[in-house]
């Protein structure tokens, strides 16, 4: 999946950084990475529109100031957090 091909079902906002949740259950998210909030391997710049790799059938997420979760269709959480 390219990032122009995305289809967004819905979004979650956080203190610095958003993500979107696929109709096909893919996580797109950017901004603020400080403290690993976007779940991908960058530097704590603001990041680009990136897919999540690894997760699949996501279908609700949640966002705080330094951290993400999101639900997978089996009940699953996974979390973003730099600990």
């Amino acid at each position: 999946l390219e990032v122009d091909q995305f289809r967004c079902q819905s979004v979650v906002g956080g203190g610095k950084h958003s993500l979107c949740i696929s109709v096909e259950g893919d996580v797109l998210t950017f901004g603020n990475n400080l403290h690993g909030q976007c779940g991908v391997e960058e530097d704590d710049k603001p990041i680009r529109p990136v897919i999540v790799k690894g997760l699949t059938k996501i279908v609700s997420g949640s966002a705080g100031l330094t951290h993400s979760l999101v639900v997978d269709s089996e009940g699953r959480v996974f979390g973003f957090v730099n600990n």
